[in-house]
């Protein structure tokens, strides 16, 4: 059993394991009543790179935005933190701003928060996107300009934050990878291995740059802190993978031409 998420309760899953059936967490936090494996993104790496960017385009006065009663919204402020400690800037308490959940609603109650401060931010690393979302709308609404008069930069690279406006930079933490992360970790314990009830990290992070960080817009997105060549492949196998997606999709059963 994978669980993801919030998806069930300690209890369900405690069941789960007495009845016999390997558990792993996915993208979670450690529950104090239920131990097991977890595959986590890299929470603090990712952010770290999206801040280290905005101090790249001159921000020294960067707040944050996020849940912090939320394991992996902490992960990512500490990488917000040692950011800014690393290039020898203080994390202002003053400019951390909290969002009751994180959702659009999140961020618009963050957004207030910043819009009162006495001395506001020149940037914001973000927890989550769609905090990200329904910050800039309230900011929008405000009458400022992002990133004008304030970049962001978020984290989860949703397909929503492509069509935003401005459209979002935001660290992609590759949900396939961290899935199969726990793919294999969940085939190690059903094959007997000793797997520790610890968090592992997916390391395959990057910062896709669009707009709102202050980048100029452009047609394909940037991607900073990874790896954006695409994998050698032959033509052949290209055609081939483009066939089976193809057959998949479509489930008609029609022969598909050549050309």
């Amino acid at each position: 059993v994978v669980s993801i998420t919030t998806a069930v309760g300690a209890a369900y899953l405690q069941r789960l394991r007495q009845a016999g059936k390997s558990v792993v967490l996915l993208s979670s936090t450690q529950m104090e009543d239920f131990e097991a494996p977890v595959a986590l993104p890299d929470n603090r790496g990712g952010t770290f790179t999206a801040v280290e960017h905005l101090i790249g385009h001159g921000h020294t006065r960067i707040g944050f935005v996020g849940n912090l009663a939320q394991q992996d919204i902490r992960d990512r402020f500490s990488g917000y933190r040692e950011a800014l400690e690393t290039h020898g800037l203080t994390a202002d308490p003053t400019l951390v701003f909290a969002a009751p959940e994180n959702g659009e609603t999140g961020g618009a109650v963050a957004a207030h928060g910043g819009l009162d401060a006495a001395h506001r931010p020149t940037a914001l690393m973000v927890a989550t996107d769609r905090n990200a979302i329904g910050l800039m709308r309230s900011l929008t609404d405000a009458g400022l300009a992002v990133p004008r008069d304030l970049a962001i930069v978020a984290f989860d690279n949703i397909g929503a934050g492509t069509f935003s406006t401005p459209a979002l930079s935001s660290v992609n933490q590759r949900f396939d990878e961290v899935g199969a992360l726990a793919g294999r970790l969940i085939l190690a314990k059903m094959r007997g291995d000793a797997v520790p009830n610890i968090s592992f990290t997916s390391r395959s992070v990057a910062l896709i740059v669009r707009e709102s960080c202050g980048c100029e817009a452009d047609e394909h997105p940037r991607e900073v802190g990874g790896d954006d060549r695409l994998p050698d492949a032959s033509l052949e196998f290209v055609r081939d993978e483009l066939r089976e997606l193809l057959c998949e999709g479509l489930l008609t059963g029609d022969r598909l031409v050549d050309g």
